[in-house]
């Protein structure tokens, strides 16, 4: 609880309370505020189990009748003071400092209805690309985080994190990191959660929740609804790290390798957290790895004692923070009440302040490591890994498409075939996007093949009209080998609701125009037959360590752009068009250099197709459907540049920036 000389005048209901709300060249007090108005939302962990490394911003509500001025943009700061006999105590309790971020005047534009963040949405909401890509790599985690936050402009609390010492080199390429992705990879990777106080950023660890270590005791006559599951989350006993390319599955040779996923067992257990996509552990080796995760687990295994919680206090503190452990009397004996912690908590009122505490949590840790989205951050984290890596080994991408239009029906169909090779050991990332349209409902059966053996296969339902279906998966070739992978398709009966349905209502037309009526339903079992548009399917293969077969012809031709991947709620991928033609002198790939003339400035974030083998720090070889050889720009070039040719060359060329 923060510490406040009049703290517990706010558990006193015959104690009045004087809210303010300041800003630059105005206030707010009660006599402003529509009557009990004001709410504050606060929020450390809202999903249905503990996620290490939550980092959610806190807010303010509240309707104000006597204000003439926008305030969308303003920072406010908000207080509460106790009022004892008619006069404000000597010192306000600050509850924040906000931006309002939304200020809606109402109908009768009689008054307006203020929502305000803390600092924490701007964290976790701003782009600091531009930031990371300027750090000088490698440095110590705790340089790295005092930079983030002198980046941003916000205070963070003086402390030293578990894994402060830590070694952090650059993992993300591409053209977007948000706060949120780095502030969450901080405080997991330390054991903790992060939350703003008065506009400074704090790291919060949670407790082991008992009866005798409580930071508040609730009574009986304190709370006016209390509902709480009947178990206690179980102690985190094991850690496990999902998606370190270098990593190996199994720790005993003679266990069979898990070709799904990449991870370390930091802890064995049967309770296990999972770090599955932190793009800090991207470059660490198994060992460097185990080390992180020890002085990790050493602090999560100590959060127990939380049960799931929701009470409604009679009176509200403000003092109370997130994180504070409860203890709450449930029955008529000093021995009946449960222990929990406030995960998440509401303050409503002014005059009269309630307190609504939450606590979410299931009582054993899951993961879902075959779920689509799962499956999407775990592709992102190894193709982040091993763009990390290019310098030392090129990269390759190849990109494939169906050349004609397909109809598929139960006879299995190829879509996609790729001839791959590599010069190293590689572990190719692939990934495809499949749209379609049936004609019926049912599922689609999907196979990708290694040089004609069966590599895996999944199955997902499909509807009637149009559909769009995603595949990850990944695989091993050996050094200066070639493969040839494939994706194909075939399409199965599946009965759902609609064919069902159809089979009732023509159950019922029967019975209407025949007058008969049959109790056995006569399901339409069609095996649908979908269509595939001609060029509609993308497919993409990362490889580290590929090689061009083609020979330059001296022509660069832009037929396939595409944006790297952009990570958030979704993954997105551009498969726009192009059909510019930009003519080279003619060169045959050798050393020495070339100079490239466009008549288009090529531009940041876009592949270009290209006939050649050549690379460099600027310029990342990928390889188009269309046969070509392409590169990645990572700058905008200016109109005439210079490119050092060779397999591992370094660019000469100059830049815009």
């Amino acid at each position: 609880m923060r510490d406040y000389t009049y703290s517990d005048y706010f558990n006193q209901t015959s104690i009045g309370k004087q809210i303010k709300i300041t800003w630059a060249d105005g206030e707010l007090t009660n006599t402003d505020l529509y009557s009990e108005s004001f709410t504050l939302t606060e929020s450390l962990n809202s999903s249905t189990q503990l996620d290490f490394g939550s980092c959610e911003a806190s807010s303010i509500e509240f309707t104000s009748f006597n204000i003439d001025v926008d305030l969308t943009g303003v920072e406010i700061t908000v207080s509460i003071t106790p009022v004892v006999d008619g006069e404000e105590v000597d010192e306000a309790f600050i509850i924040g400092k906000y931006i309002v971020y939304e200020d809606t005047l109402s109908g009768d534009r009689s008054s307006r209805t203020i929502k305000a963040y803390d600092a924490m949405y701007d964290v976790i909401n701003t782009d600091v690309m531009e930031w990371y890509q300027d750090l000088d790599f490698p440095l110590t985690l705790k340089e790295f985080r005092t930079s983030f936050f002198e980046y941003l402009g916000i205070t963070q609390e003086s402390a030293t994190l578990i894994n402060d010492d830590m070694e952090i080199t650059q993992t993300v390429l591409g053209s977007s990191l948000t706060g949120q992705d780095v502030i969450h990879a901080i405080c997991e990777i330390n054991g903790c959660f992060g939350t703003i106080k008065q506009g400074v950023f704090y790291y919060v660890f949670l407790p082991t929740c008992t009866h005798d270590t409580a930071d508040l005791t609730i009574t009986k006559n304190d709370y006016k609804d209390c509902t709480y599951s009947d178990y206690v989350i179980k102690a985190i006993t094991g850690l496990k790290i999902v998606g370190n390319t270098e990593s190996s599955s199994s720790d005993d040779e003679d266990e069979e390798e898990d070709t799904s996923d990449y991870y370390v067992i930091v802890v064995t257990g049967d309770n296990m957290y999972v770090i599955e996509e932190n793009f800090l552990l991207y470059d660490k080796t198994d060992t460097e790895l185990i080390e992180l995760g020890e002085k990790m687990f050493d602090i999560i295994s100590g959060v127990s004692g939380i049960r799931p919680v929701e009470i409604k206090t009679l009176s509200g503190n403000p003092c109370v923070e997130l994180g504070d452990s409860l203890t709450i009397e449930i029955g008529s004996t000093r021995y009946d009440y449960i222990n929990t912690c406030v995960l998440q908590r509401t303050l409503t009122g002014i005059q009269a302040l309630t307190d609504t505490y939450k606590a979410e949590g299931e009582e054993k840790y899951t993961w879902d490591s075959g779920s689509t989205s799962s499956e999407l951050r775990r592709l992102w984290g190894q193709t982040q890994a091993l763009l990390s890596d290019v310098e030392d080994k090129g990269i390759i991408v190849i990109t494939g498409t169906n050349e004609s239009e397909l109809t598929i029906s139960s006879a299995e169909k190829t879509i996609v075939e790729l001839d791959v090779y590599s010069k190293t050991d590689a572990i190719p990332i692939f990934i495809c996007t499949i749209p379609l349209t049936a004609d019926l409902d049912g599922e689609a059966i999907i196979t990708t093949y290694i040089d004609s053996v069966q590599h895996i296969q999944i199955t997902g339902q499909v509807h009637k009209g149009k559909n769009f279906l995603t595949l990850t998966d990944n695989f091993t070739i050996s050094k200066d080998s070639t493969l040839t992978f494939a994706i194909k398709m075939k399409m199965a009966y599946y009965e759902t609701d609609n064919r069902y349905m159809q089979a009732q209502i023509n159950n019922l037309i029967d019975f209407a125009t025949g007058g008969t009526y049959s109790s056995d339903l006569d399901i339409d079992t069609t095996v649908p037959t979908v269509t595939i548009a001609d060029s509609a399917t993308i497919a993409e293969i990362f490889l580290q360590g590929g090689d061009a077969s083609d020979i330059w012809n001296g022509k660069i031709t832009a037929s396939d752009i595409f944006t790297p991947f952009e990570y958030g709620n979704n993954y997105k991928v551009d498969t726009s068009k192009y059909s510019y033609d930009y003519d080279l002198a003619t060169q045959t790939p050798q050393s020495g250099e070339f100079t490239a003339t466009f008549t288009n400035t090529i531009t940041y974030g876009n592949t270009y197709a290209v006939s050649t083998t050549n690379y460099s720090d600027y310029v990342y070889l990928v390889r188009g459907y269309t046969g070509l050889w392409g590169a990645w720009v990572s700058e905008a070039w200016s109109a005439t540049s210079t490119w050092t040719w060779g397999e591992m060359g370094t660019s000469t060329a100059t830049t815009d920036e």
